[in-house]
């Protein structure tokens, strides 16, 4: 919960209104822990960064308005993704969705998709410099809007 706050703190210093309102909140993090789609990146017994990487079909991405998936096959989904202030800036982000695709190809799954908020500027340069696609726009469950972006893993 350390991390997660930390990030929390972070989009709220930064003005972002992603990750406020009680969200996510340690309930959210042991269902993720408990559902085996939690992952943390670890060094030196450490903990440096936490994500759920899923595989479980994500229903806010139903609906792409101003745009459209490249894929409408099975897919993995990025949430939830923060890197340790400790540590940020040493391209450990890269290094979980590099993770991600190596975890989608030994499951078969050619597909990662992933949301964000408009004014995460972090998150959306991490998933252009790792070749995501924007995709176009999402609703989450509180209606608010999230850019959506895929990867497609060459067969």
């Amino acid at each position: 919960m350390l991390l997660i706050n930390q990030g929390i703190n972070y989009f709220k210093k930064a003005n972002i209104d992603q990750w406020q309102n009680n969200y996510p909140n340690e309930l959210i993090i042991k269902n993720d822990i408990f559902s085996k789609y939690a992952y943390v990146l670890e060094e030196n017994n450490q903990i440096l960064g936490y994500c759920l990487i899923s595989s479980e079909k994500d229903s806010n991405y139903d609906n792409v308005f101003d745009g459209q998936w490249l894929s409408n096959d099975n897919y993995l989904v990025i949430h939830r993704l923060v890197i340790s202030n400790e540590f940020k800036g040493m391209n450990l982000g890269s290094k979980v969705i590099e993770f991600t695709k190596t975890l989608a190809l030994n499951m078969q799954i050619y597909s990662i998709k992933v949301d964000t908020h408009d004014d995460n500027l972090s998150m959306i340069k991490l998933l252009t410099k790792n070749n995501f696609s924007y995709i176009g726009i999402i609703k989450i469950e509180d209606q608010s809007l999230r850019n959506a972006y895929e990867y497609v893993i060459k067969k």
